[in-house]
């Protein structure tokens, strides 16, 4: 692998500095454990207006062989921070590993990542993400299935989507492949994951799954209580409807019916539950009858933005 022996992680970040560094030492403690064979730097990207991640990154400034490269957007548009910071690594590395600045990857993630691309030969590998709540997290919290990990693929199956909170590609693919970004309409909405990874996938980029390639993303004291986890679900059930019309996967009719078998499914599984004598989870089935409503808002047309 000499001649490919450098790595960039590209890291998106707003208003979370001290979660981002938090991430920072993670992915120092991967350089180090790859140093022999693999020189890694860092791009972040700050989307806030008052840049407050510039701070927490002139900490780290002399951390990585490969440097620490701090950009702005202040744009309020995620795929428009993630453009930036995916055009920003392509010329420095011959590899590209992006999460999300609220996770923490584990120790042996980059060589985890760069073994799945060469083991397969393939172009781009996506692993899993395990929720971590607050110690001083609500009970029921998780006491539910709120945080239950329930990994889609097998390890070292090659799929389609992927997850950008766990995601790695050879940049010569994006390289050639210029015009395969995030879309900029769709940043502030949300979807634009799923149809970046369809998009690529359309245009030849293979890509496996790596089961334990995880990070952890940390879920803070603002994101733990249940009035939080309620508006998300609503927004990821009306996201998943309006990327599938996007992408022309599902109709208007067809995403009614899905919402409304969910809902019914969900709405009905705790009396299940009480009859066979198990909890009831009353609020984990009510948090998936709002995923289940969101999907369905999305079969009117109406659209729900991420913040």
């Amino acid at each position: 692998m000499s001649d490919m022996d450098r790595l960039m992680v590209c890291v998106c970040t707003c208003n979370r500095p001290e979660l981002l560094a938090q991430l920072i030492q993670a992915v120092e403690r991967n350089a180090t454990a790859v140093k022999s064979w693999l020189h890694v730097g860092m791009v972040i990207v700050d989307d806030s207006l008052l840049e407050t991640a510039r701070t927490t990154v002139e900490k780290f400034s002399a951390t990585f062989d490969l440097g620490l490269i701090y950009l702005t957007t202040a744009s309020g548009n995620i795929s428009v921070a993630r453009n930036t910071a995916l055009d920003a690594g392509v010329p420095l590395a011959d590899w590209l590993l992006m999460t999300d600045d609220d996770c923490e990857p584990v120790d042996n993630w980059v060589e985890l990542m760069v073994n799945s691309i060469t083991t397969h030969s393939v172009d781009a590998v996506t692993g899993p993400q395990q929720l971590r709540p607050q110690p001083s997290s609500p009970q029921w919290m998780t006491e539910q299935p709120f945080f239950e990990r329930t990994d889609a693929f097998h390890a070292g199956e090659t799929i389609t989507t992927g997850s950008t909170f766990n995601f790695g590609i050879r940049s010569q693919w994006l390289a050639e492949h210029p015009h395969v970004r995030f879309r900029e309409d769709l940043g502030k909405l949300g979807g634009e994951d799923a149809v970046f990874f369809n998009q690529a996938t359309g245009e030849g980029m293979q890509m496996v799954f790596d089961a334990s390639a995880l990070v952890y993303e940390t879920l803070t004291p603002q994101r733990s209580n249940y009035a939080y986890l309620i508006r998300s679900q609503f927004w990821v059930g009306n996201s998943e409807g309006k990327t599938n019309l996007y992408l022309g996967s599902a109709s208007k009719p067809r995403l009614f019916a899905r919402g409304t078998k969910r809902a019914a499914k969900f709405a009905a599984a705790p009396f299940v539950h009480l009859a066979k004598l198990r909890a009831p989870q009353f609020r984990y089935n009510a948090s998936r009858v709002v995923n289940a409503c969101g999907l369905i808002t999305s079969a009117f047309g109406i659209e729900i933005r991420h913040h």
